[in-house]
């Protein structure tokens, strides 16, 4: 389908959202079937949290929250 104005209105905006809601419970049940788990990143590196509650260091590293001392951007 080329990209026109012309199908811009075929679906109410109620079905594309549960178009979405639906793809988006799918990929999370896949995630969750493949035990994935969630990222995390902390001071001393980067950990990969499983749902069986099994904990794995990616990384390691100083991954400390940076303070900027000046806002000012200089663009020329």
């Amino acid at each position: 389908m080329p990209a026109s104005t012309q199908y811009d209105n075929d679906l109410a905006i109620t079905e594309m959202i549960k178009a979405i809601n639906k793809h988006m419970k799918e990929i999370h049940s896949v995630i969750s079937a493949l035990d994935l788990g969630i990222t995390e990143v902390k001071d001393d590196g980067v950990y990969r949290t499983f749902n069986n509650g099994d904990v794995l260091k990616i990384a390691s590293g100083s991954y400390k929250k940076l303070q900027v001392p000046s806002k000012r951007i200089k663009l020329f």
